[in-house]
């Protein structure tokens, strides 16, 4: 048990596979953690969602999509199980400051251009 601690520590005597798994793990916690914290200690469920409008049906992932895309983050973003932790925290923060400057400096949202040609915000 303290050989697997060390290692998972120092990741320097685990394979290029289970390094990947265990930063995948790391940053899908952090997105964990993020989601209870973010929605006042609740989580999102996955939703199954019929669109009236057209017929369409689609899902609403929820806290599994945080998941997926936490543990993305942690794998991308470095080789120590602490960064990829919190990065998959900080990340949709950063994400979320991108796009609100981009849409300010292009010209407004997507709800905004739909309720400009008639649509309905949603």
């Amino acid at each position: 048990m303290d050989e697997l601690f060390a290692s998972l520590v120092h990741m320097s005597e685990i394979t290029g596979f289970e390094q990947a798994l265990f930063l995948f793990l790391a940053g899908a916690c952090g997105a964990f953690v993020r989601d209870i914290c973010v929605n006042d200690g609740c989580l999102e469920l996955p939703l199954r969602i019929e669109r009236k409008d057209d017929g369409g049906v689609y899902v609403h992932l929820g806290f599994v999509a945080s998941l997926i895309m936490g543990g993305a983050v942690g794998v991308i973003v470095d080789q120590s199980i602490w960064t990829a932790f919190s990065s998959a925290i900080i990340a949709p923060m950063i994400l979320e400051q991108i796009i609100n400057s981009l849409e300010s400096k292009f010209g407004g949202s997507k709800d905004e251009a739909s309720s400009s040609k008639g649509g309905e915000k949603r």
